[in-house]
C-alpha cells in the first residue's frame, strides 16, 4: 500500500468514473477500514449504471469472499441469475 499510496490518495472515482455501462455491485465489508465502505457506499449513490446493488456484509471487513465465503457466493449467484 505504500508504494501505492500517492497515487490512491488522489483518486476521485466519483469524478473519473461517474457512470458504468453495465450492471455494477457493490458488495462491502460494514468492518472495512482498509476502504471505509462508507466512502465505497457514498460512491456508490452518486454511480450512474443500467443496474446496481449494494450488499452490506456485517461480519466482514475489507476481504468479504474469505470472511463469509457461503454468504457472498449466494449474493454473486443471485445477482448472475437475476442479471442474465
Amino acid at each position: 500500500l505504500r508504494a501505492m499510496w500517492p497515487e490512491v490518495r488522489t483518486l476521485d472515482l466519483p469524478t473519473l468514473v461517474p457512470e458504468v455501462q453495465v450492471p455494477i455491485a457493490f458488495l462491502l465489508g460494514s468492518k472495512d477500514r482498509q476502504c471505509p465502505a462508507e466512502l465505497a457506499a457514498a460512491y456508490f449513490e452518486r454511480l450512474r449504471a443500467p443496474e446496481k446493488s449494494l450488499t452490506w456484509f456485517e461480519r466482514s471487513a475489507h476481504n468479504v469472499p474469505f470472511e463469509q465465503p457461503i454468504e457472498f457466493n449466494r449474493k454473486v449467484v443471485d445477482l448472475v441469475d437475476r442479471w442474465s
